[in-house]
């Protein structure tokens, strides 16, 4: 991987207090970042198989890949003593028929590069004694990305080809901006309002071998601020949204499940050109909830923070690319219903003369496992947090205690979401909750 950045920034600041205009400050910030990717894996295999059932021409096969021993030996510190592991140390040339060598054996090679480029242009305005302070700003992204060609296959080794370097290309760009306003009516009082949305650039490719596109989101709170006892006690409290579209989302069962399914159909028709490589889709979320800190200071020596916070999230357009694609396809795969699939089978709910049919079935079937979660809060998603942490300082001059910190706190989970009951029209099923306890005892010099 390889990573270039440029940035160049501006700042101004207007002062028209003497006009009762209040001060008025701007940044802006240009940027540019290059982002380049390449991965390559290569198997020794054997190269020159005779070509029978047993090892085949097709160097991808199980039979024709080469493993290498390696051995514990505690006695000696020499790594020629543990086994022929180095090929460089002992190659295979005409070996009882084997001659080894490296191959790409799958469609392991990957090229990459993402070109991000960035415009923003900020401002604060402070006016009638800093009692109103607002804020905003604009931005403008604009994200580049090429990708490597497809891998072909050699038709008789079966090799894989790597893949060539800017052969497709896809652009996304988005405006975002935000602002905010603080209303101070009272030296220990303060309503606060913010209201942003973001755009987030991804570089993953989907199931249709195309860029997922950026991630959106938007966000608004609106809340209440006090400072009391001389600001000795500040509590905040506010109410908040959230929402965010396009998100890569990660399930164990798209790769090891849902994927070998469809990948098995196409295996079936004849058609490896089509097997999905990379099985990535997105899901929706929106959260509500409500936040309270609190930071204490009432004396020089001792010191409390807290933070708790309640947030219900749910989960919509889960897998909507998955979705297309199996009903895109859907047709094609029904005419060929009843052509038996090649073994070894993967992700079937049969192992008895399974067809295309089968791989239909359990395709929808764990499409309707992942989608779980859709109208629902989405695993791992938890609802009550609280943390709290307090420190008192000891301070004597000359005493050994002098400067003694002494402090602990905890950090509290709710139950988190970890599946769902089918019994119970698919409700929230839940882990343990979590409480953390520290310590702390420090002495600063």
């Amino acid at each position: 991987n390889d990573t270039q950045t440029w940035r160049a920034t501006a700042a101004y600041e207007l002062d028209l207090t003497k006009r009762q205009l209040g001060t008025h400050r701007f940044a802006a910030l240009a940027s540019s970042e290059t982002f380049d990717f390449f991965t390559e894996a290569l198997n020794e295999v054997n190269l020159t198989p005779p070509g029978n059932a047993t090892y085949p021409l097709d160097l991808t096969v199980a039979a024709n890949q080469i493993w290498r021993r390696t051995y514990l030996d505690f006695s000696s510190g020499d790594p020629k003593k543990r086994g022929a592991l180095d090929p460089r140390e002992y190659p295979l040339q005409n070996v009882n028929g084997i001659t080894s060598g490296y191959r790409r054996t799958g469609d392991t090679s990957n090229v990459q590069t993402t070109t991000t480029d960035s415009l923003m242009l900020a401002g604060q305005s402070n006016v009638w004694r800093d009692r109103i302070v607002a804020t905003w700003g604009i931005r403008r992204d604009a994200q580049d990305f090429w990708n490597g060609s497809k891998a072909t296959r050699d038709p008789v080794t079966r090799e894989f080809s790597i893949r060539q370097a800017r052969q497709a290309n896809t652009d996304f760009a988005g405006n975002t901006r935000t602002y905010g306003l603080v209303f101070r009516p009272l030296p220990w009082l303060g309503f606060v309002y913010n209201n942003a949305n973001n755009f987030v650039p991804q570089t993953p490719i989907d199931i249709n071998d195309q860029p997922m596109g950026p991630r959106f989101g938007q966000g608004t709170d609106l809340g209440v601020k006090l400072g009391l006892w001389g600001g000795k006690i500040n509590v905040a409290i506010s109410r908040y949204r959230l929402t965010e579209s396009n998100r890569t989302l990660s399930d164990a069962s798209v790769t090891t499940s849902l994927v070998p399914a469809i990948n098995e159909i196409w295996e079936a028709l004849g058609r490896p050109e089509k097997f999905i490589t990379s099985p990535r889709d997105s899901v929706a979320n929106t959260g509500r909830g409500w936040e309270l800190e609190v930071t204490a200071n009432p004396s020089r020596n001792f010191r409390l923070a807290l933070n708790a916070s309640q947030t219900d999230v749910v989960q919509s357009k889960t897998l909507p690319r998955a979705g297309a694609y199996l009903a895109g396809n859907l047709a094609l795969w029904q005419q060929n219903a009843a052509r038996p699939l090649v073994s070894p089978f993967t992700a079937i709910d049969t192992n008895i003369n399974p067809t295309i049919a089968d791989a239909i079935r359990s395709a929808n079937n764990w499409l309707a496992v992942i989608r779980r979660a859709e109208g629902r809060s989405p695993r791992q998603a938890v609802k009550h947090r609280l943390n709290v942490f307090g420190n008192y300082t000891f301070r004597r001059n000359g005493a050994w205690y002098d400067s003694l910190s002494v402090g602990g706190g905890a950090n509290h989970r709710s139950h988190p979401v970890t599946g769902y009951d089918a019994t119970r029209n698919f409700a929230e099923v839940y882990g343990g909750e979590t409480l953390v306890v520290n310590a702390l005892l420090a002495k600063v010099e």
